[in-house]
């Protein structure tokens, strides 16, 4: 099975965080639930729905950003 790392640092690097993780799970669907800023750093929570083999599987994320200069520069 393919690991998704947790972490992520340069937009390059999240991008094929979340490049990897839809090939893993392609009808993964994240929907944002709350979002909080504070500084240069952003939470974003979201309810998440995916199929494992025949099974609809439900479970939550609470994504962290840091952003400098309107540049990403890590996600957690």
């Amino acid at each position: 099975m393919t690991q998704i790392s947790t972490d992520a640092y340069g937009s390059a690097e999240v991008e094929r965080m979340f490049r990897r993780l839809f090939t893993v799970l392609p009808d993964l669907v994240a929907i944002p639930q709350r979002s909080v800023v504070n500084d240069n750093v952003v939470f974003i929570e979201s309810d998440c729905t995916t199929t494992l083999g025949n099974r609809a599987v439900h479970f939550s994320v609470c994504d962290r950003f840091v952003i400098d200069h309107g540049k990403l520069l890590e996600r957690r």
